[in-house]
């Protein structure tokens, strides 16, 4: 069972225009590759083959990273996933996909400092930027209970979608309930041996 989990931040004044300004660089990045991979597709059907391929291709990646000298480098296979995942299932494109509003994010790029012990706590949370990784403060948007709270700190490696909505920054991430379990149920002293089960 997958569960949804929403972050408020609570930027500084500072840092409300540096959030917004990242955002949008990485909007304009998406819609760069998006208006190349529609060039390159217009005229025949797109094969999911050559568009891995194309996002692959250290041409392409140079050319888009030029114009773009400020994004963090973690970002750059991010947004070739989101922008040919657009392009994937299409026969032929009828307009480049245009994107905006949307950071999206991952373990490596936003670090949780400090876990708040309850729904009224508050956390801190590191994300790069366009300056550089911020250091944030952040509070769970509704009140889930404890075990979510647990559940969302043992889960590390996980993705993020980064929105502003009503001049407030949402951070979202998806909890996998079924990836718990099994993950306390590998006994520690096989991995000693190259070994491991689980109870």
């Amino acid at each position: 069972m997958k569960k949804s989990v929403k972050i408020i931040l609570l930027p500084e004044a500072s840092q409300v225009k540096l959030l917004i300004d990242t955002i949008d660089m990485y909007s304009n990045f998406c819609n760069r590759i998006s208006k190349i991979l529609y060039r390159i597709y217009t005229t025949q059907p797109i094969n999911e083959c050559n568009l891995q391929l194309v996002a692959r291709s250290k041409k392409l990646h140079g050319e888009v990273h030029r114009e773009f000298p400020c994004i963090n480098f973690r970002l750059v296979p991010i947004a070739f996933r989101k922008v040919t995942k657009y392009y994937k299932y299409m026969d032929t494109p009828k307009k480049a996909y245009v994107f905006s509003g949307v950071l999206d994010c991952n373990s490596y790029l936003i670090s949780i400092k400090y876990f708040p012990q309850n729904h009224d706590d508050t956390g801190i949370l590191t994300i790069y930027t366009l300056s550089g990784p911020q250091m944030i403060f952040f509070r769970f948007n509704d009140v889930e209970g404890e075990e979510l709270y647990k559940r969302f700190k043992k889960n590390v490696h996980r993705n993020y979608t980064l929105d502003y909505i009503d001049d407030k920054f949402y951070l979202s991430t998806i909890i996998n309930d079924e990836i718990i379990p099994i993950y306390h149920s590998i006994r520690q002293d096989n991995f000693s041996n190259g070994k491991y089960y689980h109870k």
